[in-house]
């Protein structure tokens, strides 16, 4: 059995339970909390109206239809308690406060009104006796501080407080032991309320609303919170219709499903941006954010748009693209500022005639819908300068286009046109026209095409365009860029003869065109050949036969494997396979011993041949984004590799032979499964970046002190919980830029004020302790400073002071009484 044998003892032990608790809310926060609960229940009364008002037809049996609003009930309760839980968790905090901060007022008057330590202990056995008058005393104070705006209880369970206040006057005060059951407001889950708001930048609801109402009385203009809600948070609070002066909203890359109707109160607002959300429909209060200049409402879910919608007169640029819209509102055509309008990859059938109205328009863009037609009225929009209408239906163009007096650039791809109206040619001020790919054959160009003296750039490509119109814009040449098979033999064969030696087909090939004909190895005089981003699958074996080629670039084709004949092009120094489908590599790859850069990213690799080694000029290898299990261990041959990038892969280990490629500078292997790294890796004395986040380790070897060329170190994100530095890392004297987010380390070893040169460190999402979290956030030098201090206080054998906290006024008003009572006073 425990004995409290003196005050003093009985005092630090009072303090220590007090401080155990998380730090107290916010009063904005108490607040936030308690409109969220309103606001939530508010909602939850309204959508149970609705289901009361549902009606059922004929043929639905009644039981049935009472199955359905049971369930659909069950789901609004579920769904406000989950948005309620952190509120009320948050106001059960500030009632153990507040609870806590009474129990200390009442402990000082014993100190005060006892002489002697036995005189205390005897007024805690009269609280004992006296427990159902302590408590009802307590209850009542309680009343009166909240009376007072002290403090409120928040009466939603009013036995929870009776029964939390009796647990924890039976810890030492006597009362009823026989209480067994433990309040929830004790659980042990309330220990991280103070980090429970946040998943590393995010916020969760009840943070939100507290930020709103902190922002609303600061009359915050600029509000960003991109991609910064949590999950769970797919609505705004009511409350956000307090922030007047906000200039600014940034709400885009969230789960947002809906806008509360109080949006029209942010009268000063001339930026939203909410693209990248999961919006279904916006309230007709939109339409009274008068000042609205830009609004990004890009991938959302929305299927139509409020007429208020025209009321947004200062509106000068609206993307709506990649939503679900079928119309547009005849209104649109109020939104006489508008310049630029985005309804790209939508469902729109259908341009409203109002459009006309749009007088300041430049720019239109309404690709990838299901137009059928433009209305005649698109001929009032003087102002427009780019018309584009790729991937839709449209069949014929209206002739009131004549009146564009400064159409620039028009693309109407991908449409079903047969021709273009003669009108067309009077638009002068076309520099740039996109006509190809119209699936009705577009057989002829107007006569007067010659008039678009301004005219650059012309697609007419796939097409059945037979007429000699072009003569009359003897400017023009090829008739689109694109090469058939045919073609693209006869350029081989007059290449060949010619002795060219720079070959750019970069997505110059007609999609139909997915191999190389065997005549591309008669171009031995070949020294770059670029056939990128096109849909090559394979290459023929005479690929050999470029004996003078040192450039080869194939990146974004379809190739999923390569002849062994790629390996006698041995003068080959630059080979680019980037975004292929590779799986393998031939052995043969060895013999290209002068090549210096090789990327082989987002393939399908899962091995890379031990020939690799024979690389000896390599000096930079890229195989990020793969299915790589295993870095061969003939990679330490490659004695020239300065740069080698294994990103997003399997690698679970690094050979030990890394440590003999003394001349690596770049070494990045993110997001792997990487458990330890090699102890020769100290052999890299050129080492100037090493990246290997987003694995697994669980420290540092020491030996990588000794890579004192280090200038970059990142080793944030290790899922394993990395939970120390090497003692060492002092040794890394070059270094200037450290990241260690997101792991479990608790201290920075001593060493740590040796890194003067650094002036980048992150180390957010981490338990630090020293130094302490708000020396932390200063920054580098400010964290290196500290260190250094630490360790000469330590070695003078002085204990740093302990960082003064504000204290309570409970706590003020404990410790004055306990040293008034002692013959003493401490500052």
């Amino acid at each position: 059995m425990e004995i409290w044998s003196s005050v003093d003892a009985v005092v630090e032990e009072i303090m220590r339970i007090h401080k155990s608790l998380p730090a107290r809310p916010e009063i904005d926060e108490v607040e936030a909390a308690k409109a969220l609960i309103i606001n939530v229940e508010r909602e939850d009364q309204v959508r149970f109206e609705s289901i009361a008002k549902q009606s059922k037809g004929v043929e639905v049996p009644e039981e049935l239809f009472m199955l359905l609003q049971e369930m659909q009930k069950n789901l609004v309760y579920f769904q406000s308690n989950e948005q309620k839980r952190e509120a009320e968790k948050l106001l059960d905090l500030e009632n153990v406060h507040s609870l806590f901060d009474e129990l200390i007022q009442r402990a000082s008057k014993c100190i005060s009104s006892s002489p002697s330590n036995s005189n205390l202990n005897s007024q805690k056995t009269s609280y004992s006796s006296g427990s159902p008058t302590t408590v009802s005393t307590i209850l009542s104070k309680n009343s009166a501080l909240a009376s007072r705006g002290g403090f409120e209880l928040f009466t939603r369970d009013d036995s929870y407080v009776k029964k939390t206040k009796s647990t924890l006057y039976s810890k030492g005060y006597g009362i009823q032991p026989s209480i067994q059951s433990k309040p929830r407001i004790l659980d042990s889950s309330l220990k991280s309320t103070t980090t429970e708001g946040q998943v590393g930048d995010k916020l969760s609801l009840i943070k939100l609303a507290s930020l709103i109402e902190v922002s609303a009385k600061k009359g915050t203009s600029d509000l960003k919170l991109q991609n910064k809600l949590m999950d769970q948070v797919d609505w705004l609070p009511d409350s956000i219709g307090k922030l007047s002066s906000l200039v600014t909203l940034d709400l885009s890359e969230n789960r947002i499903t809906a806008l509360p109707s109080t949006i029209g109160g942010l009268s000063s607002l001339t930026r939203l941006d909410l693209h990248a959300n999961r919006i279904t429909e916006l309230p007709d209060s939109i339409g009274n954010v008068l000042s609205l200049v830009y609004l990004d409402l890009r991938g959302n879910q929305l299927s139509s748009l409020p007429t208020s919608f025209g009321r947004l007169v200062r509106l000068e640029e609206l993307d709506l693209s990649s939503n679900q819209l079928s119309v547009l509102p005849d209104t649109i055509g109020s939104l006489v500022s508008l310049k630029i309008l985005n309804v790209e990859t939508n469902d729109i059938e259908e341009i409203p005639h109002s459009i006309g109205n749009c007088s300041s328009l430049r720019e239109l863009h309404a690709d990838y819908n299901r137009l059928k037609a433009l209305p005649e009225a698109i001929g009032k929009i003087q102002s427009l300068e780019v018309l584009s209408m790729r991937y839709n239906n449209i069949k014929q163009l209206p002739t009131t286009m004549s009146s564009l007096i400064n159409l620039k650039e028009l693309d109407v791809s991908f449409n079903e046109l047969e021709s273009l109206p003669e009108s067309l040619c009077f638009v002068t001020s076309l520099i740039k026209l996109v006509i190809g790919n119209n699936f009705a054959d577009m057989r002829s160009l107007p006569r007067s095409i010659g008039n678009l003296e301004m005219l650059e750039e012309l697609d007419i490509s796939n097409n059945q365009i037979h007429n000699s119109a072009l003569a009359s814009r003897g400017g023009f040449g090829q008739v689109g860029d694109k090469l058939s098979l045919i073609k693209l033999a006869s350029l081989i064969e007059v290449s060949a003869k010619k002795g060219t030696s720079d070959l750019k087909l970069q997505n110059k090939l007609m999609d139909q065109v997915d191999w190389l004909p065997d005549s591309i190895g008669k171009l031995s005089s070949l020294v770059t050949l670029d056939l990128s981003e096109n849909r090559i699958t394979a290459l023929p074996s005479t690929i050999g036969g470029l004996s003078s080629l040192t450039r080869l670039d194939l990146h974004a084709n379809r190739i999923t494997e390569l002849p062994d004949s790629i390996g006698n092009v041995l003068s080959l120094v630059y080979l680019d396979l980037r975004g292929n489908q590779l799986s393998s590599l031939p052995t043969s790859f060895g013999r290209l011993v002068r090549l210096e850069e090789l990327d082989l990213s987002s393939n399908q690799l899962s091995v890379l041949p031990d020939t690799i080694g024979s690389l000896v000029s390599l000096k930079i290898l890229n195989v990020e984004t793969n299915d790589i299990e295993e870095i061969p261990h003939s990679i330490g041959n490659c004695s020239s590799l300065r740069e080698l990038h294994a990103d997003y892969n399997r690698l679970k280990a690094l050979p030990e032979a890394i440590g003999k490629i003394q001349s690596l500078e770049v070494l990045s292997m993110r997001y792997n499964n990487i458990k330890q790294l090699p102890t020769t890796m100290s052999s890299l004395i050129n080492l100037k970046e090493l990246d290997v986040s987003f694995n697994e380790l669980e420290s540092l070897p020491e030996s990588l002190c000794f890579v004192t060329s280090l200038i970059k170190l990142v080793i944030g994100n290790n899922f394993a919980d990395m939970r120390s530095l090497p003692r060492s890392i002092g040794n890394l004297e070059m270094l200037e830029e450290l990241d260690i987010s997101n792991n479990q380390i608790h201290v920075l070893p001593d060493s740590f004020g040796m890194l003067t040169r650094l002036h980048v460190l992150r180390v957010e999402e981490n338990p630090l302790e020293v130094p302490p979290r708000h020396i932390a956030e200063k920054g580098a030098r400010a964290v290196v400073q500290y260190m250094t201090e630490l360790v000469e206080r330590e070695k003078k054998n002085v204990k740093p002071q302990p960082l003064k906290q504000k204290k309570s006024w409970a706590q003020i008003c404990f410790f004055s009484k306990l040293y008034q009572k002692k013959g003493c006073w401490r500052c």
